[in-house]
């Protein structure tokens, strides 16, 4: 999302209600996180999988892709992923491929998709599950909707645009999301479909949850994420309650609150969900330097969407960013300020360079510079409770509180990286990973040096 899309956000603030203190730094004694069947703090260092995936719904052909390809990625590629220390992916699912016409689900789709997460579980990956939308469908030069959803009133397309997002201001798709969220029929479908999605993936071990809608866009109305938006996320969180599915909720406020907007999501919340928010700044979007006013925004965005978590009570993942090589330092900032607020995250994305420009590999699959500020040392496994870690001066620091959680803490180290450790506690090096025992005191504190 860019400038024309916050600038919507604008026009909505005008209804919503705030409801976080603006810029108060959180009280981190109330944070949520999800923990393991040990008690364990979970930290999710991820990728999304992928841009690519968006044409999974289009027609055989379309990059010399079938709608069966799902995705260019093979089991070796978890492989390097898993290697490189990403313990999550977001696996990116599209209504329109899943059920492409009305009540006929695509059964092959269906299984390749569930072939991919199996590949993930063989190398100790996790998957999100997200049901992935932009610019509503196809027919709008996007992906996400089956063209039967598409109530558009006969109102002209006007094509593609450059940017892609200016496309969103088109009448037609504006036309598309009101008739949508202002229709009971379609609205039934889709849970109907998120109901399915967590019927096929509820018992595979490695799905973490299920994101139940990518950037949602408003109809317009000025009550969408109070109104709207949350009837609709309520009516899923009920739908598996009542049914009983094991995985996560994530869910998602809609994109104009990204970079510093409070949201009015009114959602319930609680056990079984997690709020997972995007962070894209508009004018990195648009090319433009990265400056102090921009580290400033990030800086002040990031706690609200903290405070938001801990009203709904519900632990905080990033679902997506993204940046080029020439924006290193905004990335670089953007995952420190993760760090500091213990914040697990799925990068956007895990692709071949004609697929995003944000990718970290080159067309040999080889990393590239952004893969240098994303690859670090960092906490998969807390064994603990108030967590502090950071990167400074060429080392890690970890401290916490001991707590009822059993097994060890797991620190992830970079292949290759000469470390020294301090720390009264007993640790093992296995591999790419530091396997920690607690002392008899509470606070525990480790150093890395590298």
């Amino acid at each position: 999302m860019k400038n024309t899309i916050l600038l919507i956000s604008c026009i909505i603030l005008s209804s919503c209600c705030y409801s976080v203190k603006i810029f108060k730094q959180p009280d981190m004694s109330k944070q949520e996180y999800i923990r393991d069947e040990f008690g364990r703090i979970c930290i999710y260092h991820g990728v999304n999988i992928s841009n690519f995936t968006k044409n999974s719904g289009k027609p055989s052909g379309y990059y010399n892709r079938g709608v069966a390809d799902t995705c260019w990625q093979q089991p070796e590629d978890f492989c390097s992923l898993s290697t490189w220390g990403f313990n999550l992916t977001r696996l990116l699912w599209h209504w329109e491929a899943i059920e492409p016409q009305k009540n006929i689900f695509n059964k092959e789709y269906i299984h390749k998709q569930i072939e991919r997460i199996k590949w993930a579980a063989n190398y100790d990956i996790q998957v999100v599950v997200d049901i992935h939308q932009d610019l509503y469908t196809q027919k709008f030069c996007g992906n996400g909707f089956p063209e039967w959803t598409v109530l558009n009133n006969s109102i002209l397309f006007n094509g593609c645009t450059d940017p892609w997002n200016l496309a969103y201001l088109d009448k037609a798709v504006l036309t598309a999301y009101h008739n949508f969220w202002n229709n009971k029929e379609l609205q039934d479908k889709y849970v109907d479909m998120v109901d399915s999605v967590f019927k096929w993936v509820d018992t595979i071990p490695n799905v973490l949850g299920v994101d139940i809608m990518n950037e949602p866009f408003p109809d317009m109305s000025g009550k969408f994420e109070r109104k709207k938006l949350t009837n609709l996320y309520n009516r899923i969180h009920n739908m598996v309650k009542e049914k009983e599915y094991k995985k996560l909720i994530f869910f998602e406020p809609w994109m104009g609150t990204s970079t510093g907007i409070p949201t009015c999501l009114k959602i319930k919340g609680g056990p079984g969900t997690v709020y997972y928010p995007h962070y894209y700044d508009a004018f990195i979007d648009e090319k433009r330097e990265y400056k102090e006013e921009n580290k400033i925004l990030l800086k002040k965005a990031i706690p609200i969407k903290v405070q938001e978590s801990q009203k709904f009570k519900s632990p905080l993942l990033y679902g997506e960013f993204g940046a080029t090589p020439k924006d290193l330092n905004y990335l670089n900032d953007l995952i420190n300020e993760f760090d500091f607020y213990n914040i697990g995250w799925t990068y956007y994305a895990h692709d071949l360079p004609q697929y995003s420009s944000f990718t970290f590999i080159d067309e040999n699959k080889n990393p590239n510079a952004i893969f240098s500020v994303l690859h670090r040392v960092y906490p998969m496994k807390i064994a603990g409770d108030a967590p502090v870690y950071y990167l400074k001066d060429k080392a890690f620091y970890l401290s916490y509180n001991k707590s009822k959680a059993s097994n060890s803490t797991i620190i992830y180290i970079p292949p290759n990286l000469n470390i020294s450790v301090e720390t009264s506690g007993e640790y093992n090096i296995i591999g790419n990973y530091l396997y920690y025992t607690n002392t008899n005191e509470i606070p525990q504190s480790i150093k890395i040096i590298y």
